[in-house]
């Protein structure tokens, strides 16, 4: 996609998988599956770009206006737009047990703590002010220009920008792990991570397998799992427990995968309950509550905590 230039024009109200769909319909690419975002847009106006750039600045306009993250694979000769976390299965990841190296580093590069929106010039080709949006400005103002296009609306402005802020709007963490390779896992995925800086749940933003050492390297972006929820709204149940229960593990086996076939051992202690799958070897992921209590971060067997 990217050895081949095109322009491409849409008016205002295209919906993002219209457009994808019938961009690649032009181009002969073949769609295996669409589960990206489809926002409408305002006009779709691209000159003489690459075709891989002109749909992705077409994907990166759909997540400002709420789309949300996604990306583009390429699976048995089709293309498939999918939203970050469409594995089923979510592997655990920790220093200690099963990661070659980690690399962890805090940056502020690149940030934006203001954002100005300027709307539509006037006959003296200056732009008023219509709005301002402040983010984390104890950082210092690092400030971006968004102009309002003439199919917009001020308030849809003010949600693009706080998607900048959302994106851009606190300190750059660039995750690097090297692990044994898993070939299962690919770019957009959700993973566990346990580090000695922290833990939570990473999505894949690039990946290499490396099949001569059997390893993989992944960069990961921090990320929240939409199915955990907290524990006021909660109401997803299964049986006697509900993710985000404080619970007492017993001690025993945590696993990297629902479905795993080899563990670790860890002690007991009290644990989250962070996701579950019903009918599986291991149903229950827990994320210990202390760290200098239970190591337990992964998925268990039922009756393994109270």
């Amino acid at each position: 996609m990217q050895e081949s230039e095109d322009c491409v024009y849409y008016s205002s109200g295209a919906r993002t998988k219209q457009v994808i769909q019938d961009y690649f319909k032009k181009w002969g690419i073949p769609i295996g599956k669409y589960a990206g975002p489809d926002v409408t847009h305002g006009v779709i106006k691209e000159d003489k770009k690459k075709l891989g750039t002109m749909v992705k600045d077409i994907l990166d306009e759909a997540k400002k206006k709420g789309g949300g993250y996604s990306v583009i694979r390429s699976v048995k000769g089709k293309a498939q737009i999918l939203a970050i976390g469409s594995n089923k299965n979510i592997y655990h990841f920790a220093e200690t047990e099963n990661l070659i190296s980690v690399s962890h580093k805090i940056s502020t590069s690149g940030m934006v703590t203001r954002v100005k929106i300027l709307g539509e010039a006037d006959d003296d080709k200056r732009r008023p002010v219509e709005a301002t949006v402040d983010g984390q400005t104890k950082y210092g103002i690092r400030q971006k220009i968004l102009t309002r296009g003439k199919d917009d609306s001020l308030d849809e402005a003010k949600k693009e920008a706080k998607e900048v802020l959302e994106d851009d709007g606190k300190p750059k963490q660039e995750i690097k792990v090297v692990a044994v390779d898993l070939p299962i896992i690919r770019k957009g995925d959700i993973i566990h991570l346990k580090m000695s800086t922290g833990s939570g749940y990473y999505w894949v933003t690039a990946i290499t397998h490396d099949c001569d050492k059997m390893e993989m390297t992944m960069t990961l972006k921090k990320t929240k799992l939409k199915s955990s929820p907290s524990k006021k709204d909660n109401k997803k149940k299964d049986g006697d427990y509900s993710i985000g229960d404080t619970v007492n593990f017993h001690g025993g086996y945590h696993y990297v995968s629902s479905d795993a076939t080899s563990g670790y051992k860890v002690s007991a202690g009290k644990a989250t309950i962070t996701h579950s799958n019903p009918g599986s070897a291991h149903p229950w992921c827990l994320e210990n509550v202390n760290w200098a209590e239970t190591h337990v971060c992964g998925w268990v067997d039922e009756g393994s905590f109270d």
